[in-house]
């Protein structure tokens, strides 16, 4: 680990290397140096979550993402996306149960917490009078 004070900062802004490399750079943006491969993992991941959310919605059964990673990069070929799409079973039940039931969760408390709500019961689920 290198330890500079002001000084050696000041000092390097004014090396000609520096100023070499700034007007080479200076044009770019920081994201063009970090953008591209974020933003293409940025979406496999939110096609992965929605996709999991669609399992849900759809109550469809975990063993479908198996097949349609496979499905995925089959329909749409010219998809970098779909190539790396990879959410077969246990990752969709993971991103379900980690991630959407705990969101899910929380605006349900936060429902109940907002809107006033009751309970009903009746006594056809008491097992104490059953003999």
């Amino acid at each position: 680990m290198v330890a500079s004070g002001l000084y050696d900062l000041k000092h390097h802004f004014k090396t000609a290397l520096h100023e070499i490399n700034f007007e080479i750079k200076k044009g770019a943006s920081i994201k063009t140096f970090f953008a591209q491969p974020q933003q293409e993992a940025d979406s496999i991941t939110r096609a992965e979550v929605l996709f999991a959310n669609f399992v849900v919605q759809h109550n469809l059964a975990a063993s479908i993402a198996d097949h349609f990673c496979d499905l995925a990069a089959v329909i749409f070929p010219d998809s970098a996306i779909a190539k790396k799409f990879y959410s077969k079973r246990t990752k969709t039940t993971l991103i379900i149960k980690k991630c959407l039931a705990l969101s899910a969760t929380d605006r349900i408390i936060n429902l109940c917490r907002e809107m006033p709500f009751s309970l009903m019961t009746d006594e056809s689920n008491d097992k104490k009078t059953d003999k």
